[in-house]
């Protein structure tokens, strides 16, 4: 298999992922919309839970208030790189996946 036709497998893989998470997320809606805390099929069980109210405090927000200096900013500050990326998306032909 040539790169040109595994570029275009994974875009058909893609799209069908895509089509199935749609199914997902609206089974996942119709299921929460139920209120009920456990839902039992003949093979599998869901436990929806309450979402947790919780807090953040921006910590980068109250240093910058308190006005530190570029020295201080760069002696604190971590770098990473990032691992490499695949984005595949489908090309405009008249033809379906």
């Amino acid at each position: 298999m040539n790169f040109s036709q595994k570029v275009d497998k994974l875009g058909a893989l893609k799209a069908q992922i895509a089509k199935l998470k749609e199914q997902e997320s609206q089974l996942e809606s119709e299921l929460k919309s139920t209120g009920l805390s456990e839902i039992s099929g003949k093979k599998f069980r869901v436990s929806i839970s309450k979402p947790v109210i919780s807090s953040k405090i921006n910590w980068q927000a109250i240093a910058k208030k308190l006005n530190p200096s570029h020295q201080l900013i760069s002696a604190n500050t971590k770098k990473s790189t990032g691992a490499p990326r695949i984005r595949c998306t489908a090309l405009k032909t008249g033809s379906k996946i």
